[in-house]
């Protein structure tokens, strides 16, 4: 969670993030932030 929260602070971190292949909805980033919902196996690799 913490590369997470490091990748999508900025706006351009999260620009880095979707450069890097993570490909997810603003809604979903939130979700993953609030602990509502957890990444994949995959996305969890692309945020590493």
């Amino acid at each position: 969670m913490a590369r997470l929260n490091y990748l999508t602070r900025t706006d351009h971190a999260r620009t880095a993030a979707r450069d890097a292949g993570l490909t997810v909805t603003d809604r979903t980033l939130k979700a993953w932030l609030d602990g509502k919902r957890s990444p994949s196996k995959k996305n969890l690799a692309r945020i590493e």
